[in-house]
């Protein structure tokens, strides 16, 4: 809380003459023991300082409604050393004639002129405003409320020791964020390419399946991201691009798991047909299982989280129900027709090839 000073150093245009008077405040300098030269919610620039009371000398601040006049106040209430401080202050601006500016003060936070209370025609110039206590009355109605409660706000918020201190700065360009999703998306291509190869090298003819399958995995995510883009303005982030990432793994155990029983049912001698249907049945439950715990855990990451992370979430959410529509329409279908045909049981590179049992059936007949 600042007196105002002569406000004589106004002009009538509204400037402010600074000739044997203060330079404006400093927006770093933030000393209660100087004068400085604010500006009022109405732009009027006022002289104000040095300052008679912190928000550490206010104990507490509530707004209020008077009955009788129905109109707002905020009460204050002040410690010890405020409520001293207080009461000399009001005692030296009350001696100045109702209607001068100078019978006020000014309420500053952050260098902003939040309010400037009169100091009424009731206070005694010889003894002020003592007991330890204060009325701020801002009007009737909705905006006397709105202007109560905003006031009580900001000196509650005045009276925290709290100092901010700036611990690093650190700009990042829009060259360097681009560059980083150019990498991120390199990244999943180059990890895409692996798993493609490690699956035909293990699996052979499945392992084709599973790289057409990842195709259209693909393919289906960015056309869902596309859609998305257009209807509700999503952008790939970084963290977008993690999460499809990540996403590549999850599919890629589904195709494993699908192909894991049907090497073990042919290991059974079951027929070849039987075997992709019994195992594709096996397996599905697997997989449903498995992304219902992914998409559960991608959808507490969204409500849970905040900024990139919800990116993450998002692409993985995705992911895992494009995961079951591509297992359960392509994936069985796709396994399916190749039993049928000459990939099913002849060569090594056809499906009872993978699983070795083919060469170890001419092994013995040899």
């Amino acid at each position: 809380m600042l007196p105002l000073v002569d406000p004589s150093d106004v002009n009538e245009d509204g400037s402010i003459d600074l000739e044997g008077a203060l330079a404006p405040i400093d927006p770093n300098d933030d000393d209660p023991t100087k004068e400085a030269i604010l500006l009022t919610e109405t732009g009027l620039p006022i002289r104000v300082g040095p300052a008679f009371a912190l928000g550490s000398d206010i104990a507490d601040a509530a707004p209020g409604l008077d009955p009788q006049t129905s109109e707002w106040s905020v009460g204050l209430r002040f410690t010890a050393e405020g409520a001293d401080a207080f009461a000399q202050a009001t005692r030296e601006l009350a001696q100045f004639q109702i209607g001068d500016e100078r019978r006020s003060f000014a309420i500053v936070l952050d260098g902003e002129v939040i309010s400037t209370p009169f100091i009424a025609a009731s206070v005694n110039p010889a003894i002020g405003i003592s007991g330890g206590s204060a009325q701020i009355t801002t009007g009737g109605g909705p905006e006397g409320q709105s202007e109560a409660d905003a006031l009580s706000i900001v000196l509650r918020f005045g009276a925290l020791p709290i100092v901010l201190e700036q611990d690093r700065v650190q700009n990042v360009s829009a060259t360097l964020g681009g560059d980083s999703l150019n990498s991120g998306i390199v990244s999943g291509l180059i990890g895409l390419g692996l798993v493609a190869a490690a699956l035909i090298a293990y699996y052979r003819v499945l392992g084709l399946v599973a790289v057409v399958g990842l195709t259209v995995f693909g393919s289906l995510l960015v056309a869902v991201y596309s859609l998305l883009g257009i209807t509700a303005g999503l952008t790939l982030t970084l963290s977008g691009v993690a999460g499809l990432i990540v996403a590549i793994g999850i599919t890629a155990d589904s195709y494993i798991v699908f192909f894991e029983r049907i090497k073990e049912d042919l290991g059974k001698g079951l027929p070849l047909r039987r075997t992709v249907e019994s195992g594709f049945s096996r397996a599905f439950r697997t997989i449903l299982t498995a992304d219902t715990v992914s998409f559960v855990g991608a959808l507490l990451l969204w409500i849970l989280a905040i900024g990139p992370v919800k990116g993450f979430a998002l692409a993985l959410g995705l992911a895992t129900i494009i995961d079951v529509f591509v297992a359960y329409f392509y994936t069985r279908n796709a396994v399916a027709l190749l039993a049928r045909g000459p990939f099913g049981d002849g060569g090594a590179f056809s499906i009872r090839g993978a699983s070795g049992l083919r060469r170890k059936t001419e092994e013995v007949t040899a």
